[in-house]
């Protein structure tokens, strides 16, 4: 019984040993696992580790490239905008040179018909003028004659009535009454006639003074006008 106590004890003993280095050899293999798996871990992150640096180099390169083209495409277009910008300068300054000759050749063509007016004006008023003291001798002496025949039948009148004065006696109030007509009718030469009559016979007679100073007066007015 004492054999089969300590036999069962060695058994025991030996279970629990053999229990202990399984449970250690299971430790070891899983810390191998954990290791490896670690380790396994660790250079598949650094795998993915190198491919984001890569994707990463990759993409700046990308960008790089982009900026590159778009810091190319922007200076294209610069010097493009630039080249549309002088070549609108170029027509404008064009344009403007046109534009001056045209205003220059349209002055020179203004200033030579402005010329040839003031030329044609200047020798319409010169024959104009010539005509108007043609006229204007023409009608003095024809006014001269006129007076002159005017005074002699006024002379001959002024003789007829004085010679008549006392003899004829002349209806003076009918004169004055007919020169009176004749003024309101503005008849004034032959009014003018009317009154120097009536002055030859009695010069205070009514207001034949004022009539006659009158007409004398719009008589040689209208010479006058009709003279200029």
């Amino acid at each position: 019984q004492k054999e089969a106590a300590r036999q069962g004890r060695i058994a025991k003993d030996k279970a629990e040993r053999a229990q202990k280095d399984a449970a250690r050899k299971i430790r070891i293999a899983k810390d191998k696992a954990e290791r490896e798996a670690q380790r396994l871990a660790a250079e598949k992150q650094s795998e993915l580790e190198k491919q984001q640096r890569a994707a990463e180099k990759t993409q700046r390169e990308a960008q790089r490239k982009a900026e590159l083209e778009q810091e190319r495409a922007a200076q294209a277009a610069k010097e493009a905008e630039l080249a549309k910008q002088r070549e609108l300068k170029a027509q404008q300054a064009e344009a403007a040179r046109a534009q001056k000759e045209a205003a220059r050749q349209a002055q020179i063509a203004k200033d030579k018909a402005e010329r040839e007016a003031q030329r044609a004006a200047a020798e319409k008023q010169r024959e104009l003028e010539a005509q108007q003291r043609a006229a204007a001798k023409a009608q003095r002496e024809a006014q001269r004659k006129a007076e002159l025949e005017q005074e002699r039948a006024a002379q001959a009148t002024r003789k007829a009535e004085r010679a008549q004065e006392y003899s004829d006696k002349v209806n003076l109030k009918q004169l004055y009454d007919e020169g009176l007509r004749l003024y309101n009718a503005k008849d004034y030469e032959m009014a003018l006639e009317k009154f120097k009559t009536i002055r030859a016979v009695d010069p205070g007679y009514a207001k034949t003074s004022f009539y006659y100073h009158a007409c004398d007066y719009i008589v040689n007015l209208n010479t006058k006008q009709t003279s200029e």
